[in-house]
C-alpha cells in the first residue's frame, strides 16, 4: 500500500523557511513602526517650530517705531554649553558638553489689552529657559522703563535647545542689535528636540521683515 505525508526532513525545511519568513516580517514592522513614530515626533515638533514663528510674526507685526516709543528692538547673542549626559558622572559628565546658541531679543511692541480693549505699548523678550528639566522658549511682557522685561511669562513652546537671532541692517546680517534704529529684518533659528526622544532633533529658519509707518 503507497503511503502519502511528509518527512521529517521536509517538515523541518517548512519550519525553518517560516521562521525566516516570520523573522523579516517582524523586521519589517518594526522598522515600519519605528519611521512612523519618527515622523510623528517630527510633526510634533515642527507644529512647536510653526507655534514659535507664528507668535513671533505676530508681535514683529506690532512694532513700535522709534519716534513713538523711544525704543529700540535689542538683542544679545549669547552661548551655553548644555550637558549632553547630564546623569553622568566624573569626567565623562565633564567633557559631554554641547554648545547652543542662547540669544534673547526685545521688542517694543503696541498691542490691545484683551481686558481693557485699550492700545497698550510694553517691550517683549525672547530667551531660552533651561531651568526646567526640558528647555522652553519663555515669552516674557514688561513695561518700557523694566529692561529687561520682568512681567507676565509665557512658555511659547518646550523642547527649544537653540534660538539665535541675527539683524539685517540693509546690507549684512549682524548677531546683535544694539542701535537706535530698528533692523530691517530680523532672522531666527531654531533647534527643538522631542521631550521624548531627545536625539530626535529638527532645524528651522524664518526671516520676519520689520515694516513701521
Amino acid at each position: 500500500m503507497k503511503r502519502t505525508g511528509f518527512t521529517l526532513l521536509e517538515l523541518l525545511v517548512v519550519l525553518a523557511l517560516l521562521s525566516v519568513v516570520s523573522g523579516i516580517g517582524i523586521s519589517v514592522f518594526f522598522n515600519v513602526t519605528d519611521q512612523w513614530r519618527v515622523t510623528a515626533l517630527r510633526l510634533d515638533m515642527t507644529t512647536n517650530a510653526e507655534r514659535i514663528f507664528a507668535q513671533l510674526d505676530r508681535d514683529f507685526g506690532q512694532i513700535v517705531s522709534m519716534k513713538l516709543s523711544g525704543v529700540s528692538v535689542s538683542g544679545e547673542t549669547r552661548s551655553q554649553d548644555v550637558p549632553l549626559n547630564p546623569r553622568g558622572t566624573g569626567k565623562e559628565k565633564e567633557r559631554a558638553f554641547q554648545r547652543l546658541e542662547d540669544d534673547s531679543m526685545v521688542l517694543p511692541i503696541e498691542f490691545v489689552n484683551p481686558h481693557s480693549g485699550h492700545n497698550e505699548r510694553a517691550c517683549v523678550m525672547y530667551h531660552v529657559d533651561r531651568s526646567a528639566k526640558i528647555p522652553a522658549l519663555v515669552r516674557t511682557l514688561g513695561a518700557f522703563s523694566s529692561q529687561p522685561p520682568n512681567g507676565a511669562k509665557q512658555v511659547v513652546a518646550e523642547g527649544v535647545l537653540a534660538f539665535r537671532v541675527e539683524y539685517n541692517d540693509g546690507t549684512a546680517w549682524q548677531t546683535r542689535w544694539n542701535r537706535p534704529e530698528l533692523p530691517r529684518a530680523v532672522r531666527v533659528s531654531l533647534t527643538l528636540s522631542h521631550p521624548d526622544r531627545p536625539w530626535e532633533q529638527i532645524a528651522r529658519k524664518a526671516v520676519f521683515g520689520i515694516h513701521v509707518q
